[in-house]
């Protein structure tokens, strides 16, 4: 596997933009984003098959969990928890640079919890047991989302009873 030649495990940790380790990282998302999500992924996502694959570039991710998006950036650091939901078109970003510095640190969605379609988790976050978080939201840096609660929005916040049916 590339990955693992070209990268091996991915640390939590800074690294400079111009060093190699960067640079094979970016390989490694080429690869995937060109070839693996076109001609296989695409078709798996959703699967225990897609989630098998995950497991092999080294994500965490729990029994049952359901996971419909190809974007975990630096996959060692991403993890799911049994039962967990990862809508389409989310992106569990490991990753972020800062004056020329790649910082990366690891997202959790624990048991039971979702994350909607098309929302962001930057690193350090997390997303605790049974806590839904809704379509096109933001979990900041991180920022820890309770647990059994209702969030949306950019930035996310808490919904209560009220807003999560006007919302939902």
């Amino acid at each position: 596997m590339l990955k693992w030649t070209l990268i091996g495990y991915y640390p939590v940790g800074d690294r400079p933009l111009f060093s190699s380790f960067v640079w094979r990282g970016e390989l490694v998302d080429v690869f995937v984003e060109q070839l693996a999500v076109p001609h296989f992924l695409r078709h798996a996502l959703g699967s225990p098959l897609f989630n098998a694959y995950q497991r092999l570039m080294g994500v965490k991710i729990g029994r049952g969990a359901w996971v419909e998006t190809w974007w975990l950036p630096e996959f060692d650091l991403v993890n799911i928890g049994e039962r967990a939901t990862i809508n389409r078109g989310t992106v569990l970003q490991t990753h972020l640079f800062q004056d020329r510095v790649m910082s990366m640190e690891r997202v959790f969605v624990h048991d039971g919890a979702t994350l909607g379609p098309n929302s962001f988790m930057l690193p350090g976050s997390e997303i605790e047991a049974r806590s839904t978080v809704g379509p096109a939201s933001l979990v900041l840096r991180q920022e820890v989302i309770p647990p059994d609660g209702y969030w949306a929005g950019n930035p996310a916040q808490r919904l209560n009873e009220k807003e999560v049916t006007h919302h939902g």
